[in-house]
């Protein structure tokens, strides 16, 4: 598990995406086929994942001020390689 060392952020309110980009552990002519993401105990909720041939894209919303939880993601490729990375994520109210 690779863990994205950039703290990324969000509003109660808001309804934001994460891209979590794969393309450096993948080999040529590999490409992602299945995506799934998890997110540790929070106010926070995963509203939909999308992907692309090397990248998926996360969908947050919800949350309670000063939080930060843990983000998930997990590939797998078309030659059946599975990779995971995780991320974090602070709530924040206000400027």
């Amino acid at each position: 598990m690779f863990y994205d060392k950039v703290l990324r952020q969000k509003r109660p309110d808001d309804r934001l995406d994460f891209d979590v980009d794969f393309a450096r552990w993948m080999t040529e002519g590999d490409a992602i086929a299945s995506a799934d993401a998890e997110i540790s105990a929070g106010g926070v909720s995963i509203d939909g994942t999308d992907f692309t041939d090397t990248a998926v894209k996360v969908w947050l919303i919800g949350g309670v001020d000063g939080e930060t939880v843990h983000v998930t993601v997990e590939v797998t490729t078309v030659q059946g390689r599975v990779k995971e990375i995780c991320f974090r994520v602070r709530v924040r109210e206000g400027c």
